[in-house]
């Protein structure tokens, strides 16, 4: 009797426990490797939208900046046309002509190091041929709400998938068109924008700053 069930203590699986235990390890390492995946993802559209919103903010300062060359002359006019961007307004309210009210990618200022191009970083990218590669792009719209007061508007947006398949409504840039591009009427297409990239907009408003004397 002892000796038969020493036999039974000493026998092993069967093939078929063998194989239920390795179904059984397959679906809980998908689960996990499942969860991994988007906690992934999750990560990458975190880290997008924080970057994004650090350019956007970045770019406010820079509106508001610009707006302190903006001020009345002595002889009743303004130096308007002494900013880098708020020159799209024209000064001329309550008339909205130009570029006024209107999205435009500013262009790159070597100088100061700005561009509308940024890398998957944040950083400007101010070498023209290398904004094809651009992570992050910027846009612009400034409107005169007063006299001495102005609306600035700014979005940044990145793809929501990289890819180069045009035909593929979630993947790549509308018509295979640059992500920076200073054409921004691709991104406005209605249908085509919220499906290929994600958008952080802010919004200023930004003052004359007084009289030069």
């Amino acid at each position: 009797m002892h000796q038969s069930n020493s036999k039974q203590a000493r026998r092993g699986y069967t093939m078929v426990e063998v194989i239920m235990a390795l179904a059984v390890l397959a679906v809980g390492a998908t689960g996990v490797v499942g969860m991994q995946k988007a906690t992934l993802l999750g990560n990458v559209r975190a880290r997008n939208l924080s970057t994004a919103s650090s350019i956007a903010a970045t770019w406010i300062d820079r509106l508001k900046i610009d707006s302190l060359t903006w001020r009345r002359t002595s002889s009743g006019g303004t130096t308007i046309t002494d900013t880098r961007w708020l020159t799209a307004i024209g000064d001329d309210y309550p008339q909205i002509a130009g570029n006024e009210n209107t999205w435009f990618r500013p262009d790159i200022d070597t100088v100061l190091g700005y561009s509308a191009a940024s890398d998957v970083r944040g950083f400007d990218i101010t070498d023209a041929a290398k904004t094809k590669d651009a992570a992050f792009c910027t846009n612009i719209r400034v409107v005169q709400l007063l006299p001495n007061l102005a609306r600035a508007d700014v979005r940044v947006f990145w793809l929501r998938n990289r890819g180069t398949n045009v035909s593929n409504s979630e993947a790549g840039t509308v018509n295979g068109a640059e992500l920076c591009s200073g054409d921004t009427g691709y991104v406005t297409k209605v249908g085509e924008s919220t499906s290929r990239y994600h958008f952080v907009y802010m919004s200023a408003a930004v003052m004359r700053a007084g009289t030069n004397l």
